[in-house]
């Protein structure tokens, strides 16, 4: 599996506020210690299909010779706003996973954040924008059925410590819902016959939807447009999301 990887900072900090008492740690502040990194989407592979599967995420259902899944990594200071750490790396023809070998000072607490999204050229935004990993926003309209618009993310705080290895799990998670529709009676439809229409809007005003997320706290940002999906058929069914 190839993983292409672009190391953009690796720094210690020094904090001033919310640090263990060196006494309580045990130790010495501002010493680097590697800190083993590894992240895995845990509903990767989890079902057998053939073609695509809307039960299943963008993992399954993309076309791996156009898209690229994205894992974009930040480590922050306790306080969330002095960057440790960045990485952006690559799976190129299907999920692998990320893993990485990180130095940090140990005695410190920091905050990591990660999001995984589907790209087509690496190094560019396609349908989210990454430039600040604590809050990921929007890039242009929301539409509906399009496997590649799937992401997932991971919030969490960590202490590096002496003595110990120090390694980190993170299971990236999706963090918004998938609602899909499917008929359970297609096969009583006659030859030639079309599943009846369908129109999905949205609760707050039916054309809208948040238009960022922050990974730390899951606050939604304000609302950005969204692309009505109607579809004209034998019968009628609205749905509101």
């Amino acid at each position: 599996m190839k993983i292409n990887k672009i190391l953009f900072a690796v720094a210690a900090l020094a904090v001033t506020s919310c640090t263990l008492p060196r006494e309580e740690m045990g130790l010495e502040l501002g010493e680097p210690t590697a800190v083993e990194l590894n992240v895995e989407i845990p509903t990767a592979g989890t079902r057998a299909t053939t073609g695509t599967d809307s039960a299943l995420g963008g993992l399954s259902n993309v076309d791996w010779s156009v898209y690229d899944l994205r894992y974009t990594v930040e480590i922050y200071d306790v306080t969330g706003n002095a960057l440790a750490y960045s990485d952006v790396a690559y799976d190129t023809d299907g999920y692998d996973g990320y893993s990485n070998s990180i130095s940090l000072t140990k005695g410190r607490e920091y905050q990591l954040y990660i999001w995984a999204d589907f790209v087509k050229a690496q190094g560019q935004d396609l349908h989210y924008n990454t430039s600040d990993l604590r809050t990921i926003s929007l890039n242009g309209n929301y539409t509906v059925n399009d496997e590649s618009r799937d992401a997932y993310a991971y919030f969490g705080t960590f202490t590096v410590a002496e003595g110990t290895a120090n390694n980190i799990a993170a299971e990236l998670k999706r963090p918004f819902a998938k609602v899909r529709m499917v008929t359970t009676d297609a096969d009583r439809l006659s030859f030639g016959q079309q599943i009846g229409s369908i129109k999905v809007s949205y609760i707050n005003d039916g054309s809208t939807v948040p238009s960022s997320y922050a990974l730390a706290t899951g606050v939604l940002g304000a609302n950005a447009s969204v692309t009505i999906f109607e579809k004209q058929g034998l019968g009628g069914l609205t749905a509101t999301i």
